[in-house]
């Protein structure tokens, strides 16, 4: 049986001394934290290289409340009836209340969602608030909010334990304007079932853990965590359509470099036989070489792409994407950069863990990725229905045939990248007679030597 320490000191230490006692006790914790921060600040020299150190353009939406002065969003909530979450650093609404309270959300994510509203406004470094507020809780500080970190990196942990289905998907970062005063909100898959205890929650608690150790993913305090303890689990554990998903990822920290580094890198090695390379060091350095023109290559591309569709006044922000040829993810990240609305990436990868591991630790959040073979969960995609402002063709196995379901997508435009130049003219013709698309521009991108790559740029 397991003694709560804290409640048999307060029976045995006498009322008088307590108030010392407690004293002590927070500063043991600011120690504690201190050291965790620590922990945070090596682990942020190690690895800013490879996880984001900037959050992505935010969108920001006008929320449908006019609040009088003094009044705040949860005294709206209030006295409207309307069902909300409250905890200490967040209110959270779901995909029901969010077309009252903020229309537009609903009707630009694809998917079904909800939102956590943080309540802080301490700014971190990377353009997020912090999670936990020093002005909100009486045991927190400038330490342990720092310790605990900011809202970018709750995102990128979650997203992380999603690939896993153990924890909610966060879609997007954005800003909710209410009244005057603009609030950090994370647009997140909507959790909403029965709360799960006993020994269903212990069985998924061993699963959970297998899966923090994959990423090298610590909890700050103590190993043996309140959150993980039995029958309740501090509520955290939530059952919804079948699946159970831990909802509360606030004490949850990256620590490992190596399992971190190990991530950023893995795509690049999946993908290394595009630049032949070997074991032995004169192929590694061979291999670097080859990267490095394959960087520049795509650099390239992605100023091409931008120049040809400025041409025609067509511009990403806020533009629905469809990608068929997505690989390492650099015009995901791009479009994202540019403020597109949502990526949907088509990619011949079978398995795209590996690729959205590392498009995750990047901070990408907006973004879809389905295997090319798998036409009927393509066309059951929100965005099949929705539509795309602009669909990608890049052949990337020097296939110039459109697959058969191009058809039954809705797009507006269609961009054409193929790796031969005498791919240009059959490709022209089969765009204008299978799609009866109106071709805008075509060209021949030089890169180096004489290899010329044909772009086509067409329109409904």
């Amino acid at each position: 049986m397991k003694i709560d320490l804290r409640k048999w000191l307060k029976e045995k230490i006498p009322h008088n001394y307590w108030p010392a006692f407690k004293a002590i006790d927070k500063r043991w914790i600011d120690l504690l934290y201190l050291g965790y921060l620590c922990q945070r600040i090596y682990y942020q020299i190690r690895c800013h290289e490879h996880v984001a150190s900037r959050a992505f353009p935010q969108f920001q939406f006008q929320c449908n409340v006019d609040l009088p002065p003094g009044e705040t969003l949860v005294d709206y909530f209030q006295k409207s009836g309307i069902n909300y979450s409250e905890g200490r650093h967040s209110i959270y609404i779901n995909r029901k209340i969010i077309p009252s309270v903020c229309s537009g959300i609903s009707d630009f994510y694809p998917h079904p969602c909800g939102v956590k509203i943080i309540k802080g406004s301490e700014r971190s470094p990377d353009g997020t608030v912090y999670y936990t507020s020093a002005k909100l809780a009486p045991a927190s500080n400038s330490v342990t909010m720092r310790a605990v970190g900011s809202v970018l990196e709750k995102s990128i942990l979650s997203n992380l334990l999603n690939i896993h289905g153990v924890a909610p998907r966060v879609y997007d970062l954005a800003k909710i304007r209410i009244g005057n005063d603009c609030y950090q909100a994370m647009v997140v898959q909507d959790i909403r079932g029965q709360i799960v205890r006993g020994d269903r929650g212990a069985d998924f608690i061993k699963k959970f853990k297998d899966v923090l150790k994959i990423y090298g993913i610590k909890t700050l305090g103590k190993r043996n965590h309140k959150d993980f303890r039995p029958p309740d689990f501090r509520n955290n554990i939530v059952s919804d359509n079948g699946n159970l998903f831990y909802v509360d990822i606030q004490n949850f920290v990256l620590f490992n470099c190596r399992q971190t580094i190990r991530l950023r890198n893995t795509i690049f090695k999946t993908n290394a036989t595009q630049y032949d390379c070997g074991k032995k060091e004169g192929e590694k350095r061979r291999f670097l070489l080859r990267k490095r023109k394959a960087e520049r290559q795509r650099n390239l591309m992605l100023e091409t792409i931008d120049t040809v569709l400025a041409r025609h006044e067509i511009s990403f922000k806020r533009a629905y994407i469809a990608d068929i040829g997505c690989r390492e993810g650099r015009l995901l990240l791009h479009v994202l950069e540019k403020m597109a609305a949502w990526y949907l990436g088509i990619t011949r990868a079978v398995d795209t863990t590996k690729l959205r591991e590392t498009l995750f630790i990047q901070g990408a959040t907006r973004f879809d990725l389905i295997p090319c073979d798998n036409s009927a969960t393509i066309m059951e995609h929100p965005m099949a229905k929705k539509g795309a402002d602009i669909l990608f063709f890049r052949d990337a196995e020097h296939r110039t045939r459109l697959p058969g379901w191009i058809k039954k997508f809705p797009f507006r435009y269609m961009f054409f990248i193929g790796l031969n130049e005498k791919d240009l003219a059959p490709m022209s013709e089969q765009v204008k007679s299978e799609t009866e698309l109106t071709v805008m521009e075509s060209c021949l991108l030089s890169e180096r030597g004489n290899i010329k790559r044909p772009i086509i740029l067409a329109a409904k």
